[in-house]
């Protein structure tokens, strides 16, 4: 058995990668209540998905599970749960967790989470555009990169899917936490053949510079999306923890830089994003474009 009590976040759902691992028969998964926040919950969406076969729910009191079964944490997953309350969706700071799995989940999950923001973030419009881009950017890459195929603008799909969900938090903090979980090759092993020069360290780090692609040799001015998300959630005052392959890599106010820490290997690529809520910012130096230019169509913007 499995117990997920008093905090289900980035780092204790990290911890649990062990124990799933090991999974090779029916094991039971058994909620308290939580404390959940989004990059424990796709995480772990991701971890019990790779087992799901074997994977059996238990949970002493419904109360305990309100909050997962408002994120359709369960539902993602197959388990019937029936809900015993009531949505409130002009109320909501919640962008629910979300599959990915095709080239129109990104524009979906654009859509519902502009929503959120423009309720919730008042006076702030290029705030919204930077963080609409970043949720954008890093869902997109996992259709083009995380299976390790042939580049491919149109029709992209995974077999396996991702997970990503967002919460808004208006407190002194003035935050928004994003989380984002994929199964795939992780970002080390995606980039490191056409890397081959460097060592793995220095690929996770130049993952997070200007034009890095696995398609240099075709595609030389691409790859810029993690450096511009890089900046836009430093100058936000946020902090950026990516775990995938034998690292995690962090960057935040103390370590703008990045800074990384070999750990156990772990299968896929996993966001824990943070970004201030305090000011506007000026998007147009970082993503070249203003949120007076924002369209649904945001692909060019990280080409």
């Amino acid at each position: 058995m499995i117990t997920v009590q008093k905090k289900l976040n980035f780092t204790t759902t990290t911890n649990l990668y062990k124990e799933f691992q090991k999974i090779k028969k029916t094991t039971t998964i058994k909620f308290k209540k939580a404390f959940a926040q989004p990059a424990g919950i796709t995480l772990l969406s991701s971890l019990i998905n790779s087992k799901r076969e074997y994977i059996k729910i238990e949970y002493e009191n419904k109360e305990d599970i309100n909050y997962l079964q408002r994120t359709n944490f369960f539902k993602n997953l197959d388990f019937e749960i029936k809900e015993k309350f009531q949505r409130d969706d002009n109320a909501n700071n919640l962008l629910e967790c979300t599959k990915i799995l095709d080239d129109d989940d990104p524009y979906e999950i654009d859509i519902r989470l502009k929503k959120i923001l423009e309720a919730h973030i008042e006076g702030k419009p290029n705030l919204v555009l930077g963080i609409l881009l970043t949720v954008y950017e890093v869902v997109d890459n996992i259709l083009e990169h995380s299976t390790g195929e042939a580049f491919k603008e149109f029709d992209r799909a995974i077999k396996t899917p991702a997970f990503v969900s967002a919460q808004y938090y208006n407190n002194r903090n003035n935050h928004i936490e994003v989380g984002i979980s994929d199964w795939g090759k992780g970002v080390v092993d995606t980039l490191a053949e056409e890397y081959s020069e460097l060592s793995r360290e220095e690929v996770l780090l130049k993952a997070f510079e200007l034009n890095t692609t696995r398609h240099r040799k075709f595609f030389p001015s691409r790859g810029n999306g993690l450096a511009k998300l890089k900046h836009f959630v430093l100058l936000s005052g946020g902090s950026i923890r990516c775990r995938t392959n034998e690292f995690e890599i962090t960057f935040s106010t103390l370590y703008p830089n990045g800074n990384i820490e070999e750990l156990e290997p772990i299968v896929g690529t996993h966001f824990e994003i943070m970004i201030g809520c305090y000011n506007d910012i000026d998007t147009n130096p970082i993503f070249e474009i203003d949120y007076s230019d924002y369209e649904d169509d945001l692909d060019d913007f990280f080409d």
